[in-house]
């Protein structure tokens, strides 16, 4: 559809009627004593405008004398609730990953215990997320992950960590031994000792972190 539209002032609105073409001409010719707040041209997808002389358009400070390209740096998010990433902030989330290793718990219960371990991964850096295991001990041991850690999780070094348990009904600073092979004990001091085997044992939630292979 071609549409010619002459000798249109500031007091004459004129609405262009629809069509089923995909796309839409428009030629402007004479259009005079418009000022940029008198006038409003919306343009559907494949519209081509053809200028005439002292014709002038822009779009977000851009003249429309040619083809123009807006990409992301020509809008703002200012006001907007969807915003923009950097390509350094998205670098950043690349490096980022999370999951839950799925484990249950055992060496110092009559059966085993669930708890799967969440983790976050920062480039070369894990943080595991130790949920809480307390119930009635009946063996006298250390308490081990059933399910090893997977290659991903695994340190560049034995690690040991802190950690709070309880033995007994005994609250008291344990340790969490982390191998190069993924295996995780816990234990009830510094000096590998084992928990009592008696009444409510186990350890509450904590924080691993540590550095990965």
């Amino acid at each position: 559809m071609k549409a010619y539209w002459q000798n249109i002032t500031s007091d004459e609105n004129v609405t262009a009627g629809k069509q089923n073409s995909a796309k839409t001409t428009l030629n402007l010719d004479q259009v005079t004593n418009l000022s940029a707040d008198d006038m409003t041209i919306s343009i559907a997808s494949q519209a081509a405008l053809d200028l005439k002389a002292n014709t002038s358009i822009t779009i977000n400070a851009k003249a429309l004398t040619s083809d123009v390209v807006l990409d992301a740096d020509d809008l703002s998010d200012a006001s907007t609730s969807n915003k923009f990433a950097t390509a350094a902030q998205l670098d950043k989330i690349d490096d980022i990953t999370f999951g839950t290793h799925a484990t249950d718990w055992s060496g110092i219960w009559a059966s085993d215990q669930i708890g799967d371990i969440d983790y976050q991964i920062v480039k070369d850096k894990v943080t595991l997320f130790l949920p809480e295991v307390i119930s009635t001990a009946t063996i006298g041991s250390s308490i081990y992950a059933v399910t090893s850690l997977p290659a991903s999780l695994q340190p560049m070094n034995e690690e040991r960590v802190s950690i709070i348990i309880e033995d007994s009904f005994t609250s008291n600073l344990g340790m969490a031994v982390i191998s190069i092979t993924g295996d995780i004990r816990i234990y009830t001091d510094l000096s590998y000792s084992n928990f009592m085997g008696t009444s409510s044992s186990g350890f509450y939630k904590s924080t691993l972190s540590y550095n990965l292979k």
